[in-house]
């Protein structure tokens, strides 16, 4: 089972303080439409938590063409079951991307552009903690 913080630094959520000291989760909601909790996770990887940024478009509408395909997380495979699914986004092996689409561009060229952005990633390589 995987365990995520959404937006965190909404509604009261958690503040960066909380970041330093919260445990037993694995996954924290990153980008998403008009916020960006990157610092969170900077914060939490800072004070020895090692999770997972994750991103999303927390949409609530639709038929809003705008509010879908902005924000994503991307996998360095394509699991075929949900068990290895939860394997990959629990060993970070995983990126975020925010899309910045024209708006009211179509769902065909959303999919096209996360498409495009999924093959533009070859390989990632860390060298110590970087």
């Amino acid at each position: 089972m995987l365990v995520a913080i959404a937006h965190p630094g909404i509604r009261n959520g958690y503040s960066l303080n909380d970041m330093k000291l919260l445990q037993n989760y694995h996954l924290l909601e990153g980008l998403r439409p008009r916020f960006n909790f990157l610092n969170y996770w900077d914060t939490a990887l800072a004070y020895g938590h090692p999770i997972t940024l994750i991103g999303s478009d927390d949409f609530h509408n639709i038929s809003d063409i705008n509010e879908i395909g902005n924000h994503l997380t991307i996998l360095f495979s394509n699991p075929t079951d949900l068990k290895l699914f939860n394997s990959k986004l629990l060993h970070g092996q995983s990126a975020v991307a925010s899309l910045n689409h024209l708006p009211y561009s179509s769902i065909a060229e959303r999919k096209k552009k996360i498409s495009r952005l999924q093959n533009m990633i070859d390989q990632i390589d860390f060298s110590r903690d970087t």
